[in-house]
């Protein structure tokens, strides 16, 4: 029996809280890339990356945690994680008390 890797998920904590409504209305299909958010159905935002064979999504909630998804290596989910926390320090905020 052979066994492939197909898919990797992990959750990263950014260590800062974000902006969803800033970062969804600067960044929606600008790029390439999508950002879907809508807070009265699901809290986080979904932002998907597809860059020729890297299909990679995040959810990113506004607490800084993000959970990606499709990755097919340890290196790539590197790679992605590192590019969506440069995206996400964009749109860094301090929240109220």
């Amino acid at each position: 029996m052979k066994t492939t890797i197909s898919n990797i998920s992990a959750v990263c904590q950014l260590g800062y809280s974000v902006n969803l409504i800033k970062m969804y209305e600067q960044i929606a299909h600008a790029n390439g890339d999508s950002i879907d958010y809508n807070p009265e159905i699901f809290p986080g935002a979904i932002y998907k990356i597809n860059d020729g064979d890297v299909h990679i999504s995040f959810l990113i909630f506004r607490s800084g945690k993000v959970i990606v998804s499709g990755s097919k290596s340890q290196e790539q989910l590197d790679a992605m994680a590192n590019k969506i926390a440069e995206v996400c320090k964009t749109y860094e905020f301090i929240p109220e008390e």
